[in-house]
């Protein structure tokens, strides 16, 4: 058996928390790889998210990729998350293409007490009729705020349910998530005050909590008239950045 494509790495819990973040947000994955790593860049359908994810090669345990062009594919995140969810702390995953299959993804985790009955394998189908990954990405952002990913997520599980929207605000080196409706209000401050203000939908962010299982910390960027920026590393492997569109900013986009 020959391979087109293999990449190993012992952080495949960190590739399950990243597929579980597809997944909340995503039903089609598209992604590209090269002898450089693992790339991908979408919107998800109502173009409110774009996310943007670099897997460096160097940072696997174990990359190879034999192939002449850029491979450009397709697969459905349902059959990956399925398979990711079973994944545990320590586990290693080893994706790959095998030359005589070359319509098939393979996943295989073993876990780190090398246990043969627990070596779970799969392939997925993919498709190479795929869309261009060549998306523009916003810029004109100036610093970032860093926050801990835990906080985030906390935040977010807390003033979700109070109202439909969340308002993110930030000065300087804090953030602030405040939620509101006529009976009850609450507001959480990661650092001082703020007045740079943004409101989004609550369900919008509550799809990104999962990017807290990536990492530690978080930088978050917020710029009027941009969309707002969660970046994190993916463990050691490389990066993500989402972006993700302002009520405003969404408002604003209907009138153009």
């Amino acid at each position: 058996m020959t391979f087109l494509f293999k990449a190993k790495t012992l952080e495949g819990y960190i590739l399950k928390n990243l597929f579980e973040l597809l997944h909340s947000n995503y039903k089609t994955a598209f992604f590209k790889i090269n002898k450089k790593g693992i790339f991908s860049r979408m919107f998800d359908p109502n173009k409110k998210i774009l996310s943007d994810i670099v897997l460096n090669y160097d940072k696997f345990n174990f990359y190879t990729f034999k192939g002449t062009q850029d491979l450009l594919f397709s697969f459905n995140l349902s059959h990956m998350y399925k398979l990711m969810k079973s994944a545990r702390k320590k586990d290693s995953i080893t994706i790959s293409i095998t030359n005589d299959n070359v319509n098939k993804l393979k996943i295989r985790i073993v876990p780190n007490e090398n246990n043969k009955k627990s070596i779970r394998e799969m392939e997925i189908p993919i498709q190479y009729d795929v869309q261009n990954l060549d998306i523009d990405l916003p810029d004109g952002y100036d610093k970032s705020i860093i926050i801990n990913s835990a906080e985030f997520q906390k935040a977010c599980k807390q003033l979700a349910p109070l109202s439909d929207n969340i308002l993110v605000s930030c000065k300087d080196f804090s953030v602030a998530f405040s939620s509101d409706n006529s009976i009850y209000s609450n507001k959480i401050t990661l650092g001082q005050v703020e007045t740079l203000l943004q409101n989004f939908k609550s369900i919008t962010l509550t799809k990104i909590i999962k990017i807290s299982g990536l990492c530690t910390n978080l930088q978050v960027f917020i710029e009027n008239d941009l969309p707002l920026i969660f970046q994190s590393q993916v463990g050691s492997l490389g990066n993500i950045t989402i972006y993700i569109k302002s009520n405003e900013l969404l408002e604003k986009e209907k009138v153009e």
